[in-house]
């Protein structure tokens, strides 16, 4: 056996206890926005009141993470810190998947360096932290790509399918379906078609709508399309909640339905009224995307990650940069290719949309796994070593 294994194993217990020390923030009374609406749908699905936020069907939320808290709740019982022990053994699990990713790269080195790079990315242990869906994205984010590198199509078109379940926009990693071998394409679809069917089916006959996803297109668009967003230096590049905004406030009582239709007629109103501005609009998300370097979630977290936030995210986009310059220098393009396809979908809903470093963060495994790579080419040829193995 590796000696790789065994060295991964302290790793990962860094990882879980750092995501665990923050289980103790997260009470109930604390828990507000999206943690407070995952907690509420796994907290009525067990008791029997179904998939429902407050009041009605919970529209806005996809099912495979609130079904999978719920579960975990059936084991330890409905409280948020057992929550928390879900997200940070999904962190825990990233890692081992980062370290997998790693060695089809670079091999040992590159595997244990990236692992350890996610193993303390303060982003992604605030992530872990909370009861959001993101954990598990990235978790499968990370696994996606390993099925890219291994070209496993079927794999990779059923994982699209569970991912779509957990965020919308989890679709868009279909692409990478065009980088498989055309005689499994047909059956992956199947697959995908499968996983995503029983949700359709519910959508259509709870929202009237054919799609997987869920109907927020409203909110989605008036949130970015706004006088204020336009406007306000402090909400440049930045996603509001329509019920904050003057344009959406005249249909926030409306039912659920109604109210996401007349958002999205404000919505494309305001790009009517705005058509030169848009470029401007989604040049500022981008930036955003980019260059924010600080995710707060709600509650807060230790401050002590938040003030370490801004360090790592310099020292990982600037070895990140420095990995993609030794990869072109190497003519190694698979794994830059195989990045830039599943990083393409999200930087187009964050241009058109959001603007978030909150989209960013499943990313920072694979920018860890770039930055591994001139790290360990570092450490290797500084020692008078030879190269670590290139992939098969």
């Amino acid at each position: 056996m590796h000696r790789s294994p065994f060295r991964l194993i302290p790793i990962l217990l860094l990882a879980f206890a750092l995501r665990l020390s923050g289980a103790h923030t997260n009470s109930r009374p604390v828990l507000q926005d999206d943690h407070l609406d995952y907690h509420r749908i796994a907290e009525n699905l067990l008791n029997g009141t179904g998939y429902v936020q407050i009041e009605g069907f919970a529209y806005g939320r996809q099912p495979a993470w609130p079904i999978l808290l719920a579960g975990v709740y059936v084991i330890g019982g409905v409280h948020p810190e057992i929550g928390i022990w879900a997200t940070a053994l999904l962190g825990m699990l990233t890692v081992a998947a980062t370290w997998r990713v790693g060695r089809l790269i670079g091999g040992e080195g590159v595997g244990l360096l990236a692992a350890f790079f996610v193993a303390i990315d303060p982003f992604l242990i605030v992530q872990d932290q909370t009861l959001l869906s993101e954990s598990l994205y990235t978790f499968g984010l990370t696994v996606l790509l390993w099925m890219l590198l291994r070209r496993r199509a079927v794999a990779y078109g059923l994982l699209t399918g569970l991912l779509t379940l957990v965020r919308s926009n989890g679709i868009g990693l279909v692409i990478g379906l065009l980088l498989m071998p055309r005689k499994r394409l047909a059956l992956a679809l199947v697959w995908l078609g499968l996983v995503l069917l029983p949700w359709t089916i519910r959508n259509v006959t709870v929202a009237g709508m054919f799609s997987p996803l869920a109907p927020q297109s409203g909110q989605l668009l008036l949130g970015s399309y706004n006088n204020f967003t336009l406007n306000a230096p402090d909400a440049f590049g930045m996603w509001l909640y329509p019920k904050e905004l003057p344009e959406g406030q005249p249909y926030a009582a409306l039912p659920y339905l109604e109210r996401e239709r007349a958002w999205a007629n404000a919505a494309f109103s305001f790009m009517g009224q705005h058509t030169g501005d848009l470029p401007v609009m989604v040049g500022r998300r981008l930036a955003r995307f980019a260059l924010q370097a600080a995710y707060v979630p709600r509650p807060a977290p230790d401050t002590r990650l938040l003030l370490f936030q801004p360090i790592y995210f310099l020292f990982l986009l600037i070895s990140t940069f420095e990995g993609v310059a030794l990869l072109i220098l190497q003519r190694r393009w698979r794994p830059l290719r195989l990045i830039a396809v599943l990083l393409l979908p999200t930087l187009i809903i964050v241009a058109a949309l959001y603007g978030e470093a909150r989209f960013r963060t499943p990313y920072h495994p694979m920018f860890a796994c770039i930055s591994a790579v001139f790290y360990n080419w570092l450490w290797i040829n500084l020692r008078g070593k030879r190269k670590g193995r290139r992939i098969r």
